[in-house]
């Protein structure tokens, strides 16, 4: 018996935490919590940001390809740029199961669409990361999977205020010579759909321009009329 106290005699009592000092804790989890989800919520937006904005530079990539494929002509025009010519979308992205049915089926008639042999057929390059959410006008569909592209391509010019684009078919760079413009580095090729749609779904409010000469810039949509439109 005395072997067993000498085993023990250095031992301590264990003590729990009382109720005061778990309710301490939790509060200084909360607190941190707090502090951090801001922080990595705005992580998140800034990562969204920087993957859209790298996905238009692949798709200028592509472009400038295309263009020294086809000597600088920039897609095709038709008299019916809409239905049958190069259209704002139909230039890369998902060719078929496209939810929009309008233009007499345009969005699942270009097949091939042009640039995704450029991109080694990886439309997802096509895809901003923030076109998540359903819009009304597109029956609850995201962009992405209404037309298969969440990126406008400058065919027709700058927009009108019903977000429909100008009939004045001198306009844009469909099948122009793309070296044409007068200012490449001011004129928008590429650009986020929610910058001329609904604004505010993407990118709290701004979103993502490429410019004729590739470089890519996070914009305001109030900024719009500051650039150029091939007009």
């Amino acid at each position: 018996m005395k072997h067993v106290n000498d085993r023990t005699r250095g031992l301590q009592p264990i003590h729990g935490f009382t109720l005061i000092e778990l309710l301490v804790v939790v509060a200084i989890i909360a607190i941190l919590i707090a502090i951090l989800l801001p922080v990595l919520s705005k992580t998140r937006f800034t990562a969204r940001k920087v993957t859209c904005g790298a996905r238009l530079g692949q798709i200028y990539v592509a472009f400038s390809a295309y263009l020294q494929d086809y000597n600088d002509q920039a897609f095709w025009r038709a008299n019916d740029i809409h239905n049958n010519g190069m259209e704002w979308y139909v230039y890369g992205g998902r060719e078929t199961g496209n939810y929009c049915t309008d233009q007499m089926g345009l969005f699942n008639r270009v097949i091939p669409r042009p640039l995704n042999l450029y991109v080694s057929n990886e439309i997802r390059t096509f895809m901003c990361p923030e076109d998540s959410k359903g819009w009304e006008w597109a029956q609850g569909y995201t962009h992405y999977d209404w037309v298969g592209n969440s990126y406008i391509f400058n065919c027709t010019g700058y927009l009108s205020e019903d977000y429909l684009p100008l009939d004045d078919l001198s306009r844009g760079f469909a099948g122009k010579v793309f070296t044409t413009a007068a200012d490449l580095s001011t004129t928008a090729v590429f650009l986020d759909t929610s910058l001329v749609k609904s604004p505010q779904d993407w990118h709290e409010g701004n979103g993502n321009i490429c410019f004729g000469d590739g470089h890519v810039k996070f914009v305001m949509v109030k900024e719009l009329e500051r650039y150029c439109w091939n007009q």
